[in-house]
């Protein structure tokens, strides 16, 4: 859901190869521009913009237990938990 000063408003997915099976996290912050998504049945994490539109899709066959993930956009990294295993990448 989306909500614009306290009201429900339209919000939806477009544009994204693979829909959005069973996304487990979401990130974001007032400041960013974006929402981080952990999909781990399609091993990735997706780039939205607040509108919706698909902006990247980070995916690895490494990928075989996502758990939980960080976000650091000052350092343009993302940070993810898959089984007992940490990997990291930039943000492009």
């Amino acid at each position: 859901i989306k909500l614009l000063n306290g009201k429900l408003a339209t919000f939806s997915v477009k544009s994204i190869d693979h829909a959005l099976e069973h996304p487990a996290k979401i990130f974001t912050t007032h400041q960013s521009a974006y929402l981080y998504l952990l999909d781990p049945p399609n091993r990735r994490v997706v780039l939205l913009d607040k509108n919706g539109k698909l902006v990247r899709q980070y995916f690895s066959e490494k990928f075989t237990n996502l758990k939980d993930f960080i976000v650091s956009e000052k350092e343009k990294r993302i940070y993810v938990l898959d089984g007992n295993m940490v990997f990291g990448f930039s943000i492009q």
